[in-house]
């Protein structure tokens, strides 16, 4: 059975998943995935892993189809360096 932190972890991943598709927030909820990815990633349980995987996933199709700007894409490198360091 999950922990009440591990489903509290998942209910914040889900709720910035909705806050990407918002462009006004799109840019710091990447940032928070990023923060929740540096300090939660190396013990989460599998499951926790993939949310965090498809949440990563959803960032990248976001950029490819919907936000141009500089800005967007840069929070999204820094957020797919952390990932790929972390071997999401």
């Amino acid at each position: 059975m999950a922990s009440s932190s591990e489903e509290n972890l998942k209910q914040q991943l889900q709720e910035l998943q909705k806050q990407l598709g918002k462009k006004q927030m799109f840019e710091e909820a990447v940032l928070l995935i990023k923060s929740l990815l540096v300090d939660h990633y190396p013990s989460s349980s599998p499951s926790l892993r993939k949310l965090f995987y498809s949440v990563v996933c959803r960032v990248a199709t976001i950029l490819r189809t919907t936000y141009t700007a500089p800005g967007f894409w840069l929070a999204g490198l820094r957020l797919f360096e952390q990932a790929e360091s972390k071997s999401v």
